[in-house]
Order: C-alpha cells, then structure tokens, then sequence
C-alpha cells in the first residue's frame, strides 16, 4: 500500500498558542517597528515584533516562544501580504524546521527538515495546495519517494526507494488513488509483487516473487478483496 502525506500550510500556531496578529480598525494609522507580548504569567515575553507600513505589515515580522523567548519564525511581508522567504524554528533546540516561499500571499513552496538539517520533504503549492514535483527523503538523505500533486492530489508517477537506493515501488496515481500497473522490488532489485489497481483498489491476479525473482503465489482480487490465491 502506498501513503502520501497530506501536508498543511507552511503557517501554523506552535504549542497551541496562534501567533497571528489581528488588525483592528485603530491599526491603519500604524506605521514602523510595534511590538506585542503575551498576557498573564508570561506578559515580560515578547511575542512578535514586525513592521507597518499604513496599517499592514511591511517588512519583517519575527515571533517568539512564550516560555523561553526563543525565536520561533521569521516572515517577510509586503502590503500585508506573505512575500518572500518564511522560516520556522524549533521552540527549543533553534534549528531551522521548516521553510517555504510566498509571492502577493500564495504559498508557491516548503521545504521541511530533520533535526540533523538534513531536507525531509520539499515541493511546489499553487494556489496553496500542492501542485507539482514532491520529493520525500530518509533522514540520510537519500530519496524515500517522489511523485507530482495538481490541485493538492496525487496525479502520475509515483516512485519509492529502498534507503540503498534501490527502487521499491513504481505505479501511477490519478486524482489522488493508484490507479494501473503498480510494481514492488525487493531491496536487491529482484521484484517482489506486481498488479494493478482501479479506483485505489487491488483487482485482477497479482504476482508474488521471493527475492531470487522466483514466482511464489498468485492471488486474485476484485474491489481490493482477494477472492482466490494460488501457488
């Protein structure tokens, strides 16, 4: 079975608190540096600090954890709209977790990262859903699986990868469910099974080989339930 990774925005709240700032209507006469802290126990910590241009953030905006202080993200905006590179940090550690690039306040791409700095996942947004190349890695770096999303679905060839870098899967996806011939190898390269899917199911027979290449079973399945098997 394959699973993707349905991903979010690159903009969360981090440790259930929302970092995001509403305007009210005496705010369009704000114009340079403001800055804004937390309420109750923890109202000596500054929670962000960005700049205004008449009344919208222009410039940079940084936020920042509410029990340590420590910076959190980074953000660029221009006229009140996401521009440029945005950068998120882990609360504790300072690593860079996260990034992603915006253009007039659409997401066009992310990229995450390990905690050894290694990239985990990177890919395209159009219109803020995934739209394009994607790319997920083991935390050595080398490549787990790829594949192409339009409209925030998986759409083509899909590939995953042993961490030998051997392939492990090759099939076809279409408006986000497998779809045609999907084929599986074991880490030797030798395959390992073989079959088609409809509609993201399991039909018709599907081969099974050891990993010398030497055919062990074939099962037959129809609306993604096996209905018979022989050796």
């Amino acid at each position: 079975m394959v699973i993707f990774l349905p991903l979010i925005l690159f903009f969360n709240d981090i440790d259930g608190f929302c970092y995001k700032y509403q305007m009210d209507k005496n705010d369009k006469n704000k114009n340079g540096l403001y800055e804004y802290f937390f309420d109750g126990e923890y109202s000596h910590q500054i929670k962000w600090r960005g700049e205004y241009k008449d009344g919208l953030k222009h410039g940079f905006v940084e936020a920042f954890h509410w029990r340590n202080g420590n910076l959190v993200r980074r953000e660029f905006w221009e006229e009140g709209k996401e521009e440029g590179t945005w950068e998120q940090f882990d609360k504790d550690t300072g690593k860079l977790t996260s990034r992603a690039n915006f253009a007039n306040g659409e997401q066009k791409n992310a990229e995450w990262f390990f905690e050894n700095g290694q990239v985990e996942i990177r890919g395209d947004f159009k219109k803020n859903v995934q739209d394009g190349e994607w790319e997920y890695f083991y935390e050595s770096g080398q490549l787990a699986y790829k594949g192409r999303f339009k409209e925030g679905k998986e759409n083509g060839l899909w590939q995953g990868f042993h961490e030998n870098g051997v392939l492990l899967y090759s099939g076809e996806m279409s408006n986000g469910e497998s779809e045609g011939l999907f084929e599986w190898f074991h880490d030797n390269g030798q395959i390992q099974r073989r079959g088609h899917h409809k509609k993201g199911q399991l039909i018709g027979p599907w081969e099974y080989f050891d990993r010398e290449g030497l055919l062990l079973e074939i099962k037959t399945f129809k609306n993604g339930k096996e209905i018979n098997s022989s050796n």
